[in-house]
């Protein structure tokens, strides 16, 4: 127990100490989310502001959760740290489903799942606390009749991986009623969610070379024995960034089914492992923040989801990068928005288009001649259409 409380303090130490505003973009949407729920003293039906107004359309358990924690704290408070409570608990699922130590101890430091959980809400990051606990205790199988309506995707994955342990199809079917339902009460079809726009989004896309290093870094210590089951996760984390993500807790559960009889390999296993995590967090780039003084009270062109950071923070954006039921004219807007990614000077005419003042992007190379910078902060770059010069 005193080892279980010492894993949990450390965990909650290391989150703390990488507290650095608002990391990524997403937290901004929830923080948005939750406000607006508190404004309208209930779930909202439209969303006045993404993408020029379109219907609210978020699995709001999330939103709910944190819109209560907002009526005592400031939103930033409980956006930052109830993951990083969640995520220095997440290895005692592991514990409680394998009774080992040293994986849960090695699962509790691996650099993607504190990445993910050090002040970092998003819902899909509950999961990798909430997976390992819904595979132990069979009596909350009724629960994942709850969870689509925290994340669709993260709970369709938990179900089926919990059924696939459980040898019972009843997490999943609790699963699919859920969705079902939220489905019909928000008025979505579920194509929505398949779009082509919202499975080539960044999200859905390949990950990163680190963020690859983060996740196998963990698997390749059991590859030498996986199965059929192990090598199908190893594909969808190869492929997606959301499944590489999901899938780490159901690697530990796999590393302890691999090594069950060869237990004293985890404490060499982590002897390489673990000092590796702190040379991956000085190579990881440092997450992408927006502060508010560089967000002009006005519109904005930005890739993907910047538009939640300046939205959240009282700009207006042509796009906020998340895809699904998009009103008349989304997809183009969102298409469009793609061309902050590598701009160049044509990117006047789609700012035009739109009534765009300014152009947030990480890649300002091409635009030189054509634009000027109004402020830059980690990497990103606020840009206007520079003066013309006179004749």
């Amino acid at each position: 127990m005193k080892w279980l409380l010492t894993l949990f303090l450390t965990g909650l130490v290391l989150r703390l100490l990488l507290l650095r505003g608002i990391p990524g973009a997403d937290p901004y949407f929830h923080a948005r989310m939750a406000l607006l729920i508190l404004r309208q003293e209930g779930i909202p039906s439209w969303d006045p502001v993404s993408y020029g107004g379109r219907p609210y359309s978020y699995p709001p358990l999330s939103h709910i959760l944190l819109a209560e924690f907002t009526t005592v704290f400031p939103v930033e408070y409980p956006l930052a740290l109830l993951p990083t409570i969640y995520g220095a608990l997440a290895f005692l699922g592991i514990y409680l489903r394998t009774k080992n130590i040293y994986l849960s101890t090695l699962y509790a430091f691996t650099p993607l799942l504190i990445l993910r959980t050090a002040n970092y809400f998003r819902p899909d990051g509950f999961f990798l606390f909430l997976i390992p606990i819904l595979v132990h205790y069979p009596k909350l199988d009724p629960f994942h009749f709850l969870t689509p309506l925290f994340h669709l995707p993260s709970a369709l994955f938990s179900s089926a991986v919990t059924s696939y342990y459980r040898r019972s199809p009843r997490p999943l079917l609790y699963s699919l009623i859920g969705a079902s339902l939220f489905f019909l009460l928000v008025g979505v079809s579920p194509l929505h969610y398949f779009s082509p726009l919202a499975l080539g989004s960044a999200e859905m896309g390949r990950p990163s070379f680190l963020e690859v290093i983060h996740y196998f870094g963990l698997l390749s210590l059991f590859l030498p024995f996986a199965n059929m089951f192990s090598w199908i996760l190893l594909m969808m984390g190869a492929f997606s960034r959301r499944f590489l993500v999901l899938t780490l807790p159901v690697v530990a559960l796999e590393l302890n089914r691999a090594v069950r009889e060869r237990e004293r390999v985890i404490p060499v296993l982590m002897a390489i492992y673990l000092p590796a995590l702190w040379i991956i967090f000085l190579l990881s780039p440092s997450s992408p923040t927006l502060p508010p003084s560089c967000v002009p009270k006005s519109t904005v062109l930005a890739p993907w989801d910047l538009g939640h950071a300046i939205n959240y923070y009282g700009g207006v954006s042509v796009a906020d990068g998340y895809f699904e039921a998009l009103p008349p004219g989304g997809e183009e807007r969102a298409r469009d928005s793609l061309q902050a990614l590598h701009p160049d000077c044509s990117v006047l005419d789609v700012m035009a288009k739109y009534g765009a003042d300014y152009l947030l992007t990480r890649d300002p190379s091409r635009v030189r001649d054509c634009m000027e910078v109004v402020c830059s902060s980690n990497g990103y770059y606020l840009l206007r259409r520079a003066p013309r010069s006179p004749a």
